[in-house]
C-alpha cells in the first residue's frame, strides 16, 4: 500500500514537471558542468534602450555610476560606428561574465577581429563587471554602417551568455534588440549675394542648406555681428517670394543651387519684433528706406528637412567708410539634432562692399605764401604759384586752398593735416574746424612746415583728411598733397679785385655757396649795362654818390667754373681790357652767375662789386693791339716764347753739367786702376826676393 502511493505521487510530480517545461519553453537553460539546463526560479536580463555613441576608451568607463557616453548622430555611409545596447538585470542574483552576439540586419557589416568577431553579420561585445539585481549595464557593439543603409528603425537578434555569481555554469538567452539610424544634420550657409552698396539698405538673401540625412528642428538663426554695417529685417512679401528664382540676383547666381534636389523654404520671421500699424503702412510704401529702423537680427526658421534649404533675407546697411573693403558677418544657428539635443553652429560669411562712386566734391591746391619768402635775387621762378616747393633748413609758410566743387553746402567740416615723412614736420596748425563751406566756394588753411636736409631733392606728401556732413549724411574724404623739397643755394662774392697776371689785367675773386646744396654747371661773366646798374647800385652804395660802370673795351665771354659745392669757395679769374683814358678810382662791375639746381632748372644771379682801378705809367693799363706788337708778335705771345726759350736753355745747361761730371768720374776710376796695378807688381817683386 505504501509503495503504491509513492509510485502514484512520483508519477504526478513528474507529469507536472513535464507540463511546466512545455508551458514555458523560453526558460534559460542552466548548464551543470559541461551540460546546460533551464533555470527554474530566475529571469534573464531584459532590453532597456539602444543608441549610437562614442566608443568608450576603457572598461572602467563601463562601470555603473560613471557618466554615460554622449549620443552621437549616425547617418548612411558613416562607416565604423558604436551602438550601445543597454540591458537591465531583472533577476534576483548578481551576474557577471556577460557576452553578447548581435546578429546584424542588412545595411550593416561586422568588423572582423573586433572582440573576436568571426562573421560579417555578427558583432560581439562583452561586459565583465558584476551587475547587481535591478542595475543596468551597456554592451558596446562596433560595426560598419554601409552606404546603402537607410535612415529608420532596425531590429537585431542578440544571443547573451552570462553567469551567476557563486554558481557554476553559464546561462544563455535570446533578446531582440531594436535600434534606429537617426541620420545627421549638416548645415551650410550659401550667400546668394555678396556685393553691397554703402549708405544704402541692401537685402541679403542667405540660403541655409541642410546637406545631412536628418531633419534640423527648432532652427533659429542669429546674426551676432556685422563689421561696418547695420543689420535689419527685410520687408519682402513672403507669399510672393516662393521660389529662389523670384529674385533676379538669386536667379543670376543659381549655379550653387542647381544641384540641390529640394524645395526652397522662405523664412524671415524676426523674434520679438513688433511694429505699429502706421509703421507697417510706411514699410509697404518704402520698404527699403524705412525698414532699417526695425533692427532685426534673429530669424525663426523652425525646421529644415534633410537635403532641403531655407532662405532668410536680412537687410544690411554698410557704412560709407567701408567702401571697397571686405566685411565679415557672423551667424549663430541653434537647432535640435535627431535625439532632441540642443546644438549650436557658429559660422561667418564674407561681404564685399563695392567701392564708393567718385563723388568727392573737395579739391585742394597747396602753395607757398609768397609774401613771406625772402627773394634770392634770382631771375627764375623757383616758387611756382600752383606748386608747394619747400626749402630745406627753413620754416616755410604754406597755404592750402580747399574748394567745394559740389552744389551742396558742407557743414561741420573738420580738416586734419599730417605729414607722411618723419623728416618733414608741421610746426603750425594741423587741425581746422569750419562751420560750413558754401557750394562752389573755397577756404584757405595756413600752416608752417619745416624740412630737414635729409630730404633735399626728394618729393614728400601730406594727407588732408576731411569729415563733413553733406545732404544730411556724414562723409569722409582724404586728399593727398605733394611737395618738393629744394635745397638752398645762396651765392656771394668776396675779395674781388683787379690784378695784373702776366701783363694781362684780370678781375679776380671768389664765389661762396652759403646754402645747403650744390649749384650745378656754374658759369660767370661780366656784364655792364645801365639797367642793371640802376637797379643794383643803390644796394651797395654807402653814400649818395652814384658809382660809374667799369669801362670795358669789350664784353667777356662766360667762363665755366663747374659745380659750386656748398660751404666751399671757388676762385675765378676773368681777363679784361679797360678803355684807354680811364681815370683812377672806384668803379662798379656786374657779375652774372648762372647755375642749375637739383631739378636742372637754370637760375641767373647778378651781383655787383666795386673795384679799385689804378692806371699804369704811360696812361694805359693794357697796350692796344697796334702798339703791343713786337716783330709780328703781341706782348703776351712774346713773353710766352721768351719763357719757353729760357726753359730749353736751362735744360741744355743741366745736361752739359751732367755729362761733364760723368766724364770726370771715368778719368778718376782709370787712375785708381793704374795705381793698383803698380802695387801688385811691387808685391810680386818683393815676393821673388824673399824666395831667393
Amino acid at each position: 500500500m505504501t509503495l503504491t502511493f509513492f509510485i502514484i505521487y512520483s508519477s504526478i510530480f513528474f507529469l507536472l514537471f513535464i507540463l511546466v517545461i512545455f508551458i514555458n519553453p523560453n526558460l534559460p537553460i542552466i548548464s551543470s558542468g559541461y551540460g546546460q539546463r533551464e533555470p527554474l526560479d530566475d529571469k534573464s536580463p531584459s532590453f532597456l534602450e539602444a543608441y549610437w555613441t562614442n566608443k568608450p576608451t576603457s572598461i572602467s568607463s563601463q562601470s555603473q555610476g560613471q557618466d554615460k557616453p554622449i549620443k552621437v548622430e549616425v547617418g548612411p555611409g558613416e562607416g565604423p560606428s558604436t551602438l550601445a545596447v543597454v540591458l537591465v538585470n531583472t533577476g534576483r542574483s548578481e551576474i557577471t561574465g556577460i557576452t553578447g552576439d548581435l546578429t546584424l540586419p542588412e545595411g550593416f557589416k561586422a568588423i572582423r577581429g573586433e572582440n573576436d568577431v568571426k562573421s560579417d553579420n555578427i558583432s560581439v561585445a562583452s561586459y565583465n563587471s558584476v551587475v547587481k539585481p535591478g542595475e543596468s549595464f551597456p554592451l558596446y557593439f562596433t560595426f560598419e554602417v554601409l552606404n546603402d543603409t537607410k535612415v529608420g528603425p532596425y531590429y537585431g537578434s542578440m544571443k547573451i551568455k552570462y553567469s551567476k555569481v557563486l554558481e557554476i555554469g553559464q546561462i544563455m538567452s535570446n533578446i531582440t534588440v531594436p535600434f534606429r539610424v537617426p541620420g545627421k544634420v549638416i548645415l551650410d550657409v550659401i550667400l546668394q549675394k555678396q556685393n553691397l552698396i554703402t549708405n544704402y539698405p541692401n537685402d541679403l538673401p542667405i540660403l541655409l542648406y541642410n546637406k545631412g540625412s536628418a531633419d534640423a528642428n527648432g532652427v533659429i538663426v542669429t546674426i551676432t555681428n556685422v563689421s561696418g554695417g547695420t543689420t535689419t529685417i527685410g520687408n519682402k512679401d513672403q507669399n510672393n517670394y516662393n521660389s529662389i528664382t523670384d529674385d533676379p540676383i538669386l536667379y543670376n547666381n543659381s549655379e550653387s543651387t542647381n544641384n540641390l534636389d529640394s524645395n526652397y523654404t522662405i523664412s524671415n520671421k524676426p523674434m520679438n519684433i513688433t511694429t505699429s500699424t502706421s509703421a507697417k503702412q510706411i514699410l509697404e510704401k518704402e520698404p527699403y528706406v524705412k525698414s532699417i529702423d526695425l533692427q532685426a537680427t534673429t530669424f525663426n526658421v523652425e525646421k529644415i528637412l534633410a537635403n532641403n534649404t531655407s532662405l532668410i533675407i536680412p537687410l544690411i546697411y554698410p557704412d560709407y567708410s567701408t567702401g571697397g573693403t571686405i566685411q565679415n558677418m557672423k551667424l549663430k544657428i541653434d537647432y535640435n539634432d535627431p535625439y532632441g539635443n540642443k546644438k549650436t553652429l557658429k559660422t561667418s560669411v564674407g561681404l564685399i562692399i563695392s567701392p564708393n562712386p567718385p563723388e568727392s566734391v573737395l579739391s585742394i591746391v597747396a602753395r607757398n605764401v609768397l609774401d613771406n619768402i625772402t627773394p634770392d635775387r634770382t631771375t627764375s621762378n623757383t616758387t611756382k604759384k600752383d606748386t608747394l616747393m619747400l626749402r630745406a633748413g627753413m620754416i616755410e609758410d604754406a597755404k592750402i586752398t580747399v574748394y567745394n566743387n559740389g552744389n551742396k553746402e558742407l557743414k561741420d567740416v573738420v580738416f586734419s593735416l599730417k605729414s607722411e615723412s618723419d623728416s618733414v614736420k608741421i610746426l603750425g596748425d594741423t587741425r581746422w574746424t569750419v562751420n560750413s563751406i558754401k557750394p562752389f566756394s573755397k577756404i584757405e588753411l595756413l600752416t608752417q612746415i619745416f624740412s630737414s636736409e635729409e630730404v633735399i631733392s626728394k618729393p614728400v606728401s601730406f594727407t588732408l583728411d576731411a569729415e563733413y556732413i553733406s545732404g544730411e549724411k556724414s562723409k569722409k574724404d582724404s586728399l593727398s598733397i605733394g611737395a618738393y623739397i629744394q635745397g638752398q643755394i645762396k651765392i656771394r662774392t668776396y675779395e674781388v679785385s683787379m690784378e695784373d697776371i702776366g701783363g694781362v689785367l684780370n678781375l679776380v675773386g671768389n664765389l661762396l655757396n652759403e646754402g645747403n646744396t650744390v649749384a650745378l654747371f656754374t658759369t660767370i661773366e661780366i656784364i655792364n649795362n645801365n639797367e642793371s646798374s640802376s637797379k643794383l647800385s643803390s644796394n651797395f652804395s654807402q653814400t649818395r654818390d652814384v658809382l660809374k660802370q667799369l669801362p670795358l673795351q669789350s664784353s667777356s665771354l662766360p667762363q665755366y667754373l663747374g659745380d659750386l659745392t656748398e660751404n666751399s669757395p671757388l676762385p675765378f679769374s676773368i681777363p679784361i681790357e679797360i678803355k684807354s683814358g680811364t681815370e683812377k678810382g672806384k668803379y662798379l662791375t656786374n657779375l652774372k652767375i648762372s647755375y642749375k639746381d637739383d631739378l636742372r632748372t637754370e637760375h641767373d644771379l647778378i651781383l655787383n662789386q666795386t673795384v679799385n682801378f689804378k692806371p699804369v705809367e704811360g696812361g694805359q693799363t693794357n697796350l692796344s693791339e697796334n702798339s703791343s706788337s713786337i716783330l709780328g708778335f703781341n706782348t703776351s705771345n712774346f713773353v710766352i716764347t721768351l719763357i719757353a726759350i729760357l726753359s730749353i736753355l736751362i735744360v741744355i745747361a743741366i745736361i752739359v753739367v751732367l755729362v761733364t761730371i760723368k766724364k770726370r768720374k771715368n778719368k778718376k776710376s782709370k787712375f785708381y786702376k793704374s795705381l793698383k796695378n803698380q802695387d801688385n807688381n811691387i808685391d810680386h817683386f818683393l815676393g821673388d826676393k824673399k824666395d831667393e
